[in-house]
């Protein structure tokens, strides 16, 4: 597992989780800045149900999905925190 790499495990007798660091505004951030536009929307919501497939393939469940838990990155990729 890289730096840059999620994942879990176990160092020195302790388990961890390491997430992923991630730059940008929550989509309620964006939505009270007001600089989420009507073009990006389909494109958030698309991303985020498919981060949500991959992880419901995993047998992970969310149940916390919130404007406040998907962050999006400069470059437009949404990210599902706060798993």
């Amino acid at each position: 597992m890289g730096m840059d790499e999620p994942g879990a495990g176990e160092a020195e007798g302790r388990p961890f989780i390491a997430m992923e660091f991630v730059e940008g505004e929550t989509i309620r951030e964006k939505m009270e800045g007001e600089s989420l536009t009507p073009e990006e929307i389909p494109a958030i919501l698309r991303q985020v149900c498919a981060g949500l497939e991959e992880a419901h393939k995993k047998g992970i469940v969310h149940r916390d999905i919130k404007s406040s838990n998907i962050m999006v990155t400069e470059q437009g990729q949404a990210k599902i925190m706060d798993f």
